[in-house]
């Protein structure tokens, strides 16, 4: 079982806020993780995509910018958007 204090589980809890359509609850824990490991890129994309099924398309473009950043790995997180609706 995964600690609370452990970003990873704070991550998978969004993920399942997200896919139940609950944005804000998941933007909450994708935060949350990114507070306990602050250079995850995969959290950072992640609440991109919820702050884009809220509809919030500027904290989106933000996220994933973020998330991206200066990356020159190929980003293959999400095959479309519908799979995070």
């Amino acid at each position: 079982m995964r600690s609370p204090e452990d970003g990873d589980a704070h991550n998978d809890l969004g993920l399942t806020l997200l896919q139940s359509g609950d944005a804000p609850g998941a933007i909450a824990e994708f935060q949350n993780a990114l507070s306990k490991k602050p250079a995850d890129t995969g959290y950072e994309t992640n609440l991109g995509a919820a702050y884009l099924q809220k509809a919030d398309f500027a904290a989106a473009a933000r996220q994933f910018e973020s998330g991206v950043g200066d990356s020159t790995e190929p980003i293959q997180r999400f095959t479309t958007i519908s799979d995070w609706r």
